[in-house]
C-alpha cells in the first residue's frame, strides 16, 4: 500500500546508471552459461533470466509495489525516492496512452538500457525534472531503429499548473510544491488505474482540490478519465464541512471539478450558489474558465434561466408583501381597514410598507444601482424570522408616542404580530436552503431556494440529447 506520508527515501539521480546502482544492479553476474559472444548480442525479454542483479548497499529502499500489481513488471519513477512497480497488464487495460506504448515491447527487438538489466521488468517509465509533466521513455527504454515510439502527448504546462502554485515569492519552494502535487496526483491516478484504494492524505481541501484537478489533466492524457470519478468523488466527500465551505469559496471552480467527475452533489452545491449571486461574480475562478472547461459551455445559460426565474419570484413577492394590510371579513374583496375605522392598525401597516421599501432601496448598489443579491437574501430571512429582527415593538411604541397617539400597548403588539406572520409565510419559499448545510453555519448571505434537478446537470442533459437523436 503506497503512503504519501512515509518517510521520503534518499534522494536519487534521474539517470540511467544511478538508477541502476540505486536498484543494487550495478554489479552485473552473467550465469556460466553467458558466452563472450551473447555478451554482445542483448536477450530478448524471455531469456532475461540470464542475467542476476548483485545485492546492493541500498538494497533496504525497496521499490514499493501498487496493491494489485500482480506481476510488479513495470518500473514507474516519480523522483525523489518515489519509485513503484506497476502491473504491465493493469496499465494496458485502464489506460489506451499505457497500452500504445507498451505495444512497442511486445515484440522480440533489441532492448537497450535499465529494462534489460532487471530480470521480470518488461518497461520503465520516469517523470523528467524539467518540461511537461508527462511520464516518458525516453533515455530508459531504446527500441531497435524499425520501430518508431511517439511523442509524448502534447499539454501546455501552463494549463497543467493552473491554480497549482501557492502565493509565495520564493520560487524553488513554488517549484516544490508543484512538484509534491504532480507526485501526488501520479500516485492516485496509478492507484486508480490498478484497483487499490488511494493513499490516505493528512493535508487540506485546497491541497486535495489542487492535486485532484491535477490527476485529472493526468487523466485526459492517459485516457482514463472514466475510472476516476466514482473514487476521487468519494475522496472530496470525504473532506464534509471543508468540501462544501471550498465549494462556498469557489463554485465556479468546484463546478468545473464537478462536472468533469459527474458528481450530483458537488455540481448542485456550487449551482445553487451561482444563481443566487447572479449576476454578481465575486469568486477567483473568471467566468472566462467556466465557459472553456469541457462540459460546461451551456452552464451560463442555465444559471442565467434560474436566476431569471428567481428574480420574477422575488419582484411577485414584493408586490404581495407591499399589499400586506388588514381587511374586514374575508375573502379578496373584502375592504382594508382605513385610517378613519382605525387609525393605529392602519399606521402600523404603514410602518411595515415604510420599513419594506426602505430595506428594497438598500439592496441597491448606490453608484450602479444593481441590486446587491445578499442584501436581499439578509432582508427576506429577516422576514421571515420575524419577531423583533425588525421593527421590534419598543421602535414601532416610539414611533407612535412621537406622533402624540394614544394606543392601547396589547393591541399594538397583536396586530404587528399578524402583520409579521402574514409576511412568513408569505416569503418561506425564498427562505428553503437547499445547500447541504446551514446557511447560517456556511455564513451565506445570498438566497439558496433555487432548486437544482437532475435534468439540469450537464452530462444528463447531453446524454437525453443523444437519446432523442438516436430515436
Amino acid at each position: 500500500m503506497v503512503d504519501l506520508n512515509s518517510d521520503t527515501p534518499p534522494l536519487v539521480p534521474d539517470t540511467p546508471d544511478s538508477i541502476r546502482t540505486w536498484l543494487g544492479i550495478a554489479n552485473l553476474k552473467r550465469s556460466s552459461t553467458a558466452t563472450s559472444s551473447s555478451s554482445s548480442k542483448r536477450p530478448s525479454r524471455g531469456s532475461a533470466g540470464v542475467i542476476t542483479a548483485a545485492p546492493s548497499s541500498n538494497s533496504s529502499h525497496k521499490i514499493k509495489t501498487f496493491l494489485g500489481a500482480a506481476t510488479g513488471d513495470v518500473i514507474i519513477l516519480l523522483g525523489n525516492g518515489y519509485h513503484y512497480r506497476a502491473d504491465c497488464s493493469a496499465l494496458k487495460k485502464a489506460s489506451t496512452w499505457f497500452n500504445n506504448k507498451l505495444a512497442y515491447l511486445e515484440g522480440e527487438f533489441d532492448i537497450n538500457g535499465l529494462v534489460y538489466e532487471l530480470p521480470g521488468i518488461v518497461a520503465c517509465f520516469w517523470l523528467p525534472k524539467e518540461g511537461k509533466p508527462v511520464l516518458t521513455l525516453s533515455g530508459v527504454i531504446t527500441p531497435s531503429s524499425d520501430v518508431t515510439v511517439g511523442t509524448e502527448p502534447e499539454i501546455k504546462q501552463e494549463v497543467l499548473e493552473e491554480a497549482q502554485s501557492p502565493p509565495t515569492s520564493n520560487r524553488s519552494a513554488d517549484l516544490a510544491v508543484k512538484k509534491l502535487r504532480q507526485r501526488d496526483a501520479y500516485l492516485i491516478l496509478l492507484c486508480i488505474m490498478h484497483g487499490s484504494a488511494i493513499p490516505p492524505n493528512s493535508e487540506n481541501f485546497n491541497h486535495a482540490l489542487q492535486v485532484t484537478e491535477l490527476v485529472i489533466r493526468l487523466a485526459k492524457i492517459y485516457d482514463c478519465a472514466h475510472l476516476l470519478r466514482p473514487t476521487l468523488s468519494f475522496c472530496l466527500h470525504a473532506y464534509r464541512h471543508e468540501l462544501f465551505y471550498g465549494v462556498r469559496d469557489d463554485p465556479p471552480r468546484c463546478l468545473i471539478l464537478a462536472i468533469a467527475l459527474e458528481d450530483s452533489s458537488i455540481s448542485k452545491e456550487a449551482l445553487i450558489h451561482m444563481v443566487g449571486c447572479w449576476p454578481r461574480w465575486d469568486w477567483p475562478t473568471p467566468q472566462e474558465a467556466l465557459v472553456k472547461a469541457p462540459g460546461c459551455d451551456k452552464i451560463l445559460d442555465l444559471i442565467t434561466k434560474k436566476s431569471v426565474e428567481l428574480h420574477r419570484e422575488c419582484r411577485d413577492l414584493d408586490r404581495k408583501l407591499f399589499l400586506n394590510a388588514f381587511q374586514y371579513g374575508d375573502g379578496e374583496d373584502a375592504p382594508p381597514v382605513t385610517i378613519k375605522d382605525n387609525k393605529i392598525t392602519w399606521l402600523l401597516v404603514q410602518f411595515f410598507r415604510d420599513w419594506l421599501g426602505t430595506s428594497l432601496h438598500a439592496t441597491q448598489d448606490p453608484d450602479t444601482s444593481e441590486t446587491d443579491p445578499r442584501l436581499v437574501g439578509e432582508m427576506y430571512r429577516k422576514i421571515y424570522k420575524g419577531g423583533d429582527a425588525y421593527l421590534p415593538i419598543d421602535e414601532v411604541q416610539d414611533k407612535l408616542d412621537e406622533l402624540k397617539i394614544a394606543y392601547y400597548g396589547k393591541e399594538v403588539k397583536g396586530d404587528l404580530k399578524k402583520l409579521k406572520e402574514f409576511a412568513t409565510i408569505a416569503v418561506e419559499d425564498v427562505c428553503k436552503n437547499h445547500l447541504m448545510l446551514e446557511v447560517g453555519i456556511l455564513g451565506v448571505k445570498h438566497l439558496t431556494c433555487v432548486e437544482i434537478g437532475e435534468e439540469d446537470l450537464p452530462w444528463v442533459g447531453s446524454r437525453a440529447d443523444a437519446w432523442l437523436k438516436l430515436e
